[in-house]
């Protein structure tokens, strides 16, 4: 299996993602959107209301083209990216989506604005500092560029883009797996 450093450099340098569980990418597909607020039991949303929901926003990891992840974790040793990073393993596998900035720009809040928000409203809600951005409303699944899968019994990252588009649409152009 390949290690939080190693994925994080392979695979999400340089790109805005979201990570979710089979079962929620299922309802993903089928509502069309990644939902700021989607139809959950709380006991399964991760810890309550963190600030990125509190926000009205999606998290999405953000981790600019010159991150050092041995510097963030000087700074931040008691992180917890590593629940998620590669994949979270209460949910055996993880979805990785990359999202098309372009195409959603005006709602996207790198993980520096989302962290120098909570400073500035004095937050005590959770989030990962550095590295979690925000996307404020529901993602569209036109703006998802990319998906692909790791998890225990998928030990490499597999393309799920063909999930994207429903049967006998074309609108989505071919992309390039990681």
């Amino acid at each position: 299996m390949v290690s939080v450093k190693d994925f994080i450099e392979e695979y999400l340098l340089g790109s805005f993602w979201h990570t979710t569980s089979s079962a929620r990418f299922e309802r993903i597909i089928q509502s069309g959107f990644i939902m700021a607020d989607p139809p959950l039991p709380e006991a399964e949303r991760y810890g309550g209301m963190p600030f990125v929901r509190s926000l009205g926003g999606v998290s999405i990891f953000d981790f600019p083209s010159n991150f050092s992840f041995e510097k963030y974790e000087a700074e931040l040793p008691g992180n917890s990216i590593g629940e998620f990073i590669p994949f979270k393993r209460l949910w055996g596998s993880s979805i990785w989506l990359r999202i098309n900035t372009d195409m959603v720009s005006n709602a996207l809040k790198s993980g520096r604005e989302i962290r120098d928000l909570w400073r500035k409203m004095g937050s005590t809600r959770r989030f990962m500092a550095q590295v979690e951005g925000a996307h404020i409303g529901d993602i569209p699944l036109a703006a998802v560029q990319d998906a692909f899968e790791i998890g225990v019994d998928v030990p490499d990252m597999i393309c799920l883009n063909h999930l994207l588009t429903p049967p006998g649409d074309s609108s989505r152009k071919n992309v390039q797996p990681v």
